[in-house]
C-alpha cells in the first residue's frame, strides 16, 4: 500500500485525500511530522516538504506531483482523457496554487492569529482575491464545471482552494455577488466524497474578526483570600419587587439615535437632489439646481478614487466591483449620495467618484462598509474650477474623466 506522510495543520492534503476518495483508492497515512525534520528524510523529499507519497517505485512530493500519479494509475472519470482537456486541467491546478492558496495566506493568517494582524497586508490580500473571485464568477456563467462537461481534478482542486476561504474569511455580504461561483462551489464541496473531509457546505454569518495570538504563560500569582461577606437579611416582598422594576427598566436597551439625524435642520433636502438628479438633464437643469440649493454648512462634498486598479484589467470586473460597493452602501443612502465611474481602456481601469454626505465628515455609514478601505477619500472644494468641472463630469457621464474615457456609472441614491 501507498503511504501518505503529511501534516495535518496543511489544509492543502485534504486535496489528495479527497481525490484519493474519488478514485478509490487507499492510502496508509503517517501524520510523523517530526519524522519530515530528520535527515534521513531528504532521501525521501529533498527539500523535506511535506506531503510525501511512497510507493514502490519512490517517492513522489509536491501535491499536485501526488495527485497526478494517483490519477495515472487507473481508469477514472475524473482525470480527461485527451490531452488538451488534460493540459486545461494543469493550468487550473497552477490558478489555485499562485492566485488562491499563495494570495490568502497574508489574510487567512492574520485572521486565524497564525501571524500578527496586518491590516495594509489583508487589504491588499483581499483585494487581489476579490479580483480573482470576479474572474472565476464571469468563467462561470456559462460552464457548470472548469474543464469539460463532468466533474474533474481541476474542480476539485480549485475548490479545495477555496475551501479555507468560505470556512474562515468569506461572509455573506461579501460572497453574495459571487451568484455563479457559489453555485458551482457548492456543487463540487456537496459532493459525497468532498463531504469527508471538508464537511457541509458553510458561510460566516458577518465578517470574522481577527484571533488574537496566544500569550506566553505568566506565572501564578497567590489568590488572596476573600473575606466572607456577612450574610444578607431577607429583604420584604415590597422592596424586592421594586427593586426587580428598576433592574427591568435599566436592562431595556435604549435607541441609540444617528448623529447625523441630531444635526441643525438643512435646507437642503438630499431626496429632492436625488429626485431632480434622476429626472433631469445633468449639465442644464440638474447642477444648476444643486449650486442653488447646495448647504455647504450642513453637508461635504467628497472624490474617491480606487487604491488597485492594476487589478482591474477587465471593464467588467471594475463594473462588478463598483456595483457590489454600491449594494453595501445600503445603510449610506439616507444620509448620501455617490456618482461612481468606470472610467479607462485596453485592460486599464479604475473607479472614481463624486460624494455628498450629511455632516462635514465621512459618515460612519461609509467607515463601517469593509469596500471603502480599497478607495481613496478627498475633501473637495468647489470654489475651485479645476475640482467643480472634475465634479460635474462625474456627475454627468458623458465625456472623458482625467482624459480617460468613461466606460459605465453607478449611483448611489
Amino acid at each position: 500500500m501507498q503511504t501518505l506522510y503529511y501534516d495535518s495543520k496543511d489544509l492543502s492534503v485534504k486535496k489528495i485525500l479527497a481525490i484519493a476518495e474519488f478514485l478509490q483508492i487507499s492510502l496508509e497515512l503517517n501524520e510523523n511530522v517530526e519524522l519530515a525534520k530528520q535527515p534521513e528524510f531528504a532521501a525521501k523529499s529533498p527539500f523535506g516538504d511535506l506531503p510525501v507519497l511512497e510507493t514502490e517505485k519512490g517517492t513522489i512530493f509536491e501535491e499536485y506531483g501526488i495527485i497526478t500519479y494517483l490519477c495515472s494509475q487507473k481508469e477514472n472519470p475524473i482525470y480527461p482523457t485527451t490531452r488538451f482537456e488534460q493540459i486545461q486541467l494543469e493550468q487550473w491546478c497552477h490558478i489555485a496554487k499562485t492566485k488562491i492558496d499563495i494570495p490568502i495566506l497574508p489574510w487567512y493568517q492574520g485572521i486565524t492569529g497564525e501571524t500578527s494582524y496586518n491590516k495594509q497586508a489583508i487589504q491588499v490580500a483581499k483585494s487581489n482575491v476579490r479580483s480573482v473571485l470576479l474572474i472565476l464568477n464571469e468563467y462561470l456563467k456559462t460552464r457548470t464545471y472548469l474543464v469539460g462537461e463532468t466533474l474533474s481534478v481541476a474542480d476539485v482542486v480549485v475548490a479545495s482552494s477555496l475551501y479555507p476561504c468560505f470556512k474562515f474569511l468569506f461572509w455573506e455580504q461579501f460572497i453574495k455577488m459571487f451568484e455563479n461561483l457559489i453555485r458551482w462551489y457548492k456543487t463540487i464541496i456537496n459532493q459525497p466524497e468532498m463531504v469527508k473531509f471538508f464537511g457541509e457546505f458553510q458561510i460566516l454569518d458577518k465578517e470574522p474578526r481577527p484571533q488574537q495570538q496566544p500569550k506566553q504563560p505568566k506565572q501564578q500569582q497567590q489568590k488572596k483570600k476573600q473575606p466572607q461577606q456577612k450574610k444578607q437579611q431577607p429583604k420584604k416582598e415590597e422592596e424586592k419587587k421594586e427593586e426587580e422594576k428598576k433592574e427591568e427598566e435599566t436592562e431595556k436597551p435604549k435607541k441609540k439615535q444617528n448623529p447625523l439625524d441630531l444635526l441643525p435642520k438643512s435646507d437642503f433636502s438630499l431626496e429632492d437632489w436625488k429626485r431632480v438628479y434622476s429626472n433631469s438633464d445633468t449639465r442644464t437643469k440638474a447642477l444648476p439646481w444643486f449650486y442653488e440649493n447646495f448647504d455647504s454648512k450642513g453637508y461635504c462634498i467628497y472624490f474617491s478614487k480606487y487604491k488597485y486598479p492594476e487589478d482591474l484589467t477587465k471593464d467588467f470586473l471594475a463594473c462588478n466591483l463598483a456595483s457590489g460597493y454600491v449594494q453595501r452602501l445600503e445603510s449610506l443612502r439616507k444620509y448620501g449620495f455617490g456618482s461612481l465611474c468606470i472610467v479607462g481602456k485596453d485592460s486599464k481601469y479604475t473607479i472614481i467618484g463624486a460624494w455628498v454626505f450629511r455632516g462635514l465628515e465621512k459618515p460612519a455609514e461609509l467607515l463601517e462598509c469593509y469596500d471603502t478601505e480599497s478607495h481613496e477619500f478627498t475633501l473637495a472644494d468647489l470654489s475651485d474650477p479645476e475640482q467643480k468641472s472634475y465634479f460635474e463630469d462625474l456627475l454627468a457621464w458623458d465625456g472623458k474623466l482625467n482624459g480617460d474615457p468613461f466606460v459605465d456609472g453607478k449611483t448611489l441614491k
